[in-house]
């Protein structure tokens, strides 16, 4: 992760009937360095990938318009189980009406088409900016679970971690912490052995945020 832009970072699902929509908005994502990039045809399938992947992602982009279910139909869908995504709804309505209708339930923004790479880059660009603060506290918390584990199980020294950050915690969610052994191994002095430990982080909803494992020696008994 350490040379990507926050735009690059971001996990995008791309949901539009139309096929040629979906790879034009995929290949400007790859201008940008967003790759690999999802993409559905309808809701429905938007609905059905973002539940087989637990809700990874940070934003769809989405037609307001499509046959079945539509773009608000889906956003609101979406909002109801995974507040966390944001939502860019892709219309050809430029009508105040219809901009304030969808700003008012909630929707991040909008584009109008045709997309031009400028006005897709500003909305990436402000979208990024909008996670960046959810992102820190993910990093906070990260910390100070880390901190806190080795002060309570009276860790000698951590050996390593391996950290993933899965989702975004929101302002007021609750998360709860569930810490594992699982692996034990012995060391060349008799009196320090090495544990394992997993650390799985989930929300009220919940939905795995978090997840690591920790390599720490501590003291034999």
């Amino acid at each position: 992760m350490g040379g990507l832009s926050a735009v690059q970072r971001l996990r995008i699902l791309v949901v539009d009937d139309s096929s040629e929509m979906r790879v034009l908005l995929r290949r400007m994502l790859r201008h940008f360095g967003v790759d690999p990039v999802a993409d559905a045809p309808d809701g429905e399938l938007a609905l059905q990938w973002i539940t087989i992947n637990d809700g990874k992602v940070d934003v769809v982009i989405c037609d307001w318009n499509m046959p079945g279910m539509s773009g608000m139909d889906l956003f609101r869908k979406i909002r109801a189980i995974h507040p966390g995504i944001l939502f860019l709804m892709l219309t050809g309505r430029a009508d105040v009406p219809s901009v304030m209708a969808a700003k008012e339930a909630g929707v991040t923004g909008y584009l109008v088409k045709p997309v031009s790479l400028k006005n897709l880059e500003s909305k990436m660009t402000f979208l990024a900016g909008l996670l960046m603060p959810l992102i820190l506290l993910g990093l906070a918390l990260a910390d100070g679970l880390k901190n806190r584990a080795q002060t309570v199980l009276a860790g000698i020294v951590s050996l390593g971690w391996r950290w993933k950050f899965i989702g975004v915690i929101l302002p007021g969610d609750r998360i709860s912490a569930t810490i594992r052994v699982v692996g034990k191994r012995t060391t060349r002095h008799a009196d320090r052995g090495i544990v394992t430990l997993a650390f799985d982080l989930r929300n009220q909803r919940g939905m795995t945020v978090q997840e690591g494992e920790n390599d720490l020696m501590v003291h034999r008994r």
